[in-house]
């Protein structure tokens, strides 16, 4: 009903009210697909951003992990002093010592 309502208020009008009218749902059309596209470039955006941040993130604890456990073995091992494997992996020797 609604439609049918709008499409009679549209005939009621002149014809050059008309093309005035339908140049205004052409530019309200294309502001919501430039908003619908904006929108999806956003999205996309940020997670490529939130990707390769999550990406740095797991590097920096894959990196962690691995330099506590080249500590422990080295630790294990006996040869090296606490200062010596903290000097090797980076790790404090407070971390190395609750190893």
């Amino acid at each position: 009903m609604k439609e049918a309502r709008e499409i009679l208020r549209v005939d009621a009008l002149s014809e050059e009210e008309r093309k005035i009218y339908k140049r205004y749902l052409e530019s309200v059309r294309l502001a919501l697909s430039l908003d619908d596209s904006s929108r999806y470039e956003g999205y996309c955006d940020g997670h490529i951003d939130g990707r390769a941040e999550g990406e740095k993130i797991g590097m920096e604890k894959g990196r962690a992990n691995a330099m506590r456990e080249m500590a422990r073995m080295l630790k294990s091992m006996g040869k090296m002093t606490v200062e010596e494997i903290a000097a090797a992996t980076g790790l404090s020797i407070d971390e190395i010592s609750k190893l």
